[in-house]
């Protein structure tokens, strides 16, 4: 038997991403229509359009917001990955045969923080997943940051999908190897990406959702 109760990730989205200063009332409409016989993909699908189109407008309306937006994520995002994967590297150093060198600006597995690691024969089994888990803090900790001083959702979907712009396109200039994200393999390029995405969308959540922080317009007036 269908549910009649519609899929509990794209109302999330819905209710914490759309822009519109009606999105209660789309939600409300989105739901008594899936209610009525449309499926979890038109569901899905209303959501994503709601979400982008409502992002939109509100983009247009802030413009110059919008591009600080940008800008200053991709600072906060560089700043923090450097940090944190040099730290991250010093720990591969400490516990495996291997070591640094540098200056250079690509680091192999980690980002770009001016040295490359050197390591012969594969990477222990527990490298991947503690890299991954990096990069999800790393993506949850600039959503933050983003969402704290802008206080809008589309600000943080606008830095978000930027993000996810300049990986790609850094990936097809140089190469998915050459990728901050990529490593030599595709699937892993694919699901970092796919974390830091996602921990940003967490990290802006997080923010916005914060009773006294929304009290507030920190500085996008």
């Amino acid at each position: 038997m269908r549910s009649t109760r519609p899929p509990k990730g794209a109302t999330w989205l819905l209710r914490h991403f759309g822009c519109s200063p009606n999105n209660e009332a789309i939600i409300g409409d989105v739901d008594e229509r899936y209610r009525q016989g449309h499926s979890r993909t038109w569901y899905w699908r209303e959501a994503v359009i709601a979400i982008i189109s409502s992002a939109f407008a509100d983009i247009r309306s802030h413009k110059f917001l919008g591009l600080r937006a940008v800008a200053f994520g991709l600072i906060v995002l560089h700043a923090l990955g450097n940090n944190m994967f040099s730290l991250y590297g010093r720990l591969l150093v400490a516990t495996i045969d291997a070591r640094l060198t540098g200056p250079t600006w690509h680091v192999g597995p980690l980002w770009s923080v001016g040295r490359v690691l050197i390591h012969e024969g594969p990477f222990p089994l527990w490298v991947h997943p503690v890299f991954s888990t990096v990069v999800c803090i790393l993506g949850i900790g600039s959503g933050w940051i983003v969402a704290h001083f802008h206080r809008r959702p589309a600000m943080v979907l606008l830095y978000g999908l930027s993000t996810l712009l300049y990986l790609f396109a850094f990936a097809m200039v140089k190469g998915i190897e050459q990728s901050p994200l990529g490593g030599s393999s595709l699937s892993r390029y694919v699901v970092n990406t796919t974390i830091l995405f996602t921990g940003i969308l967490v990290g802006g959540y997080l923010s916005l959702s914060n009773p006294d922080a929304t009290s507030r317009e920190g500085i996008s007036s």
